[in-house]
């Protein structure tokens, strides 16, 4: 081995040398060019030849196990709207009983939203399940922050124009629902988009493969 990767602990060089068979395999690169390579960079014929044949096929299964497939779409699709409605409801339980709005939630719905895509596609990962589930984070975002702005708005119509007033603006209000909409840019300051990028980027990734298509699984 190289002396970078005598120095590095065990586990490091497993996910060094799995990572780089990934990219290679994501190339074309074949069980021969990869042993090449590495070769080239100072591992022993030998040796290079055992990581090959180690990693090789655990690799390509893990891929196949993972490749998208149409079918499980509609049970995603339930799943994160499932995830936007619970992780919205939650955010805005928080705002209503807290009064206060807590940033990181919004982190979690992106953690809820891409871990039960995946779960509910059995594994499954690829684009349309990783757009599936930025949609989801991103809609749970936008029913917390109506639950909130619900609340406040109940809260203000009480206090100005009493019980009657306020009782008329029920969740499902179209009213309620054309003010939000009209104010939801004044609601979004500088951590709440922060927050927001966070939420999309892990939902982001967590549905995403290691991007070998299932042309080049053998």
């Amino acid at each position: 081995m190289t002396k970078e990767t005598q120095q590095a602990s065990p586990e490091d060089v497993l996910k060094k040398i799995q990572a780089f068979m990934i990219e290679q395999i994501k190339t074309g690169a074949d069980k021969f060019a990869i042993t090449a390579r590495l070769e080239e960079m100072g591992v022993a014929r030998d040796q290079a030849a055992d990581i090959v044949s180690n990693f090789y096929d655990d690799i390509m299964r893990a891929a196949k196990a993972e490749a998208f497939s149409s079918d499980v779409m509609p049970v995603a699709i339930l799943a994160a709207a499932f995830a936007a409605l619970l992780g919205g409801a939650i955010w805005g339980a928080l705002v209503i009983f807290t009064g206060y709005e807590v940033g990181y939630v919004a982190w979690g719905l992106g953690l809820l939203s891409g871990g039960l895509v995946v779960l509910a596609a059995q594994g499954r990962k690829g684009r349309p399940l990783q757009i599936v589930a930025v949609i989801s984070s991103l809609a749970g975002i936008a029913i917390g922050k109506y639950v909130g702005f619900h609340d406040a708005l109940q809260g203000y119509a009480l206090a100005e124009f009493g019980a009657e007033v306020a009782a008329s603006f029920t969740l499902f209000s179209g009213v309620v629902f054309s003010l939000f909409v009209e104010n939801i840019g004044s609601m979004l300051g500088g951590f709440d988009i922060l927050w927001v990028l966070l939420a999309v980027i892990t939902a982001w990734q967590l549905p995403k493969g290691m991007g070998i298509t299932p042309q080049r699984l053998a």
